[in-house]
């Protein structure tokens, strides 16, 4: 995909930030990046420019984005989890995620836990 002005602001990002603009989201719940929410772009504009490990899970459909700190934690599942339902790539510990995905997602609340272990 080429940088034109609907989509200028996914420049750079990493690796990541690359596999984005690398595949093709039209046939994704999602749809085309140029339709995509303010919401979600100004979301990963955050989490691509930043060091830290950060992963966004959007919407209903759990679409799964995330930046180049957060790739080692995915280990074999990158990188076909770009892009993957949450519920999918992380089926092993869902029984823990989801409940706490739910949560945000019904109350609008944040979640923390303490020494999780996953």
């Amino acid at each position: 995909m080429s940088i034109t002005p609907s989509n200028s602001w996914l420049v750079g990002g990493g690796e990541m930030g690359a596999l984005i603009r690398s595949l093709d989201w039209s046939r994704s719940p999602l749809g085309p990046i140029d339709t995509w929410p303010q919401s979600l772009r100004t979301s990963l504009g955050i989490c691509l420019s930043s060091r830290f490990p950060m992963a966004i899970w959007w919407g209903p459909e759990i679409v799964q984005f995330y930046n180049d700190g957060y790739r080692p934690f995915l280990g074999t599942k990158h990188p076909r989890s770009m892009g993957q339902r949450g519920d999918e790539c992380w089926a092993e510990i869902w029984n823990v995620c989801g409940p706490l995905y739910r949560h945000v997602m019904t109350t609008g609340d944040s979640t923390w836990s303490a020494d999780l272990q996953l």
